[in-house]
């Protein structure tokens, strides 16, 4: 799974978090939930997630959308700007 770093902490320990397919939506992705984990690390406990192509928590796939489970590597994965 590709990743990029997010910040380092106290402790020196390198945080990431997963690069998500671009097609991956989550209620309250725009708020602001503080550094150094975003939303799309997928640590928020009570955010829901959708595919924009499908327009449901299942994917294209019929696999459940999640940003530990919409990475490269995927069938659907989709890495540029969604044609929908």
């Amino acid at each position: 799974m590709r990743a990029k770093q997010v910040a380092t902490s106290n402790e020196g320990i390198t945080l990431q978090q997963p690069i998500v397919c671009t097609r991956l939506r989550a209620k309250g992705a725009w708020v602001a939930y503080g550094e150094p984990v975003g939303w799309n690390a997928g640590y928020v406990s009570t955010a829901v997630f959708w595919c924009l192509a499908t327009a449901d928590s299942l994917g294209p796939d019929s696999g459940f959308v999640h940003p530990h489970a919409c990475v490269a590597g995927r069938r659907c994965f989709c890495d540029k700007r969604a044609d929908i």
